[in-house]
């Protein structure tokens, strides 16, 4: 939370961040308060810090090194949920990287072993489930390693 602060007071962005989490969950989100909001309803944006994601620890995400990543989704609190269609995150990831949900800098949740936002939850056959066309299972991260 203080990094948003901070790159406010830095006049890199825009707005007046508290640099506190809004519970006691340290990761507590509350757009416009503690986190940027975007200019989609409900858009968040979150950093977060990962280790590398096993098949031990892979109930929410996709296999690989995570890093530090930039969250993209809907104000869930703690962690965001999803706000993109899978068509709209497939746009986004194919415009900025490979278009593949598990694969790259851009890559998507498995949304707790669900194929809402993607076809499968095993990485190397996965894509955008492009045929799921209302709802906005998605949410994006960007890897910054």
């Amino acid at each position: 939370m203080r990094a948003w602060q901070h790159l406010a007071n830095a006049g890199l962005i825009e707005g007046l961040y508290t640099g506190q989490p809004a519970s006691a969950e340290l990761r507590h989100c509350v757009a416009g308060s503690n986190c940027p909001a975007g200019n989609i309803q409900g858009l968040v944006f979150m950093l977060a810090t990962y280790t590398d994601v096993t098949a031990t620890n892979a109930a929410t995400f996709f296999i690989g090194n995570y890093s530090n990543v930039l969250h993209i989704g809907k104000d869930g609190g703690n962690a965001p949920t999803g706000i993109f269609s899978p068509e709209e995150a497939w746009n986004i990831d194919t415009k900025l990287d490979d278009g593949k949900p598990a694969f790259g800098r851009v890559v998507t949740t498995n949304k707790n072993n669900a194929t809402d936002c993607t076809t499968s939850v095993t990485e190397a056959v996965s894509e955008y489930n492009l045929a799921s066309t209302s709802n906005t299972a998605c949410i994006l991260l960007m890897k910054m390693l």
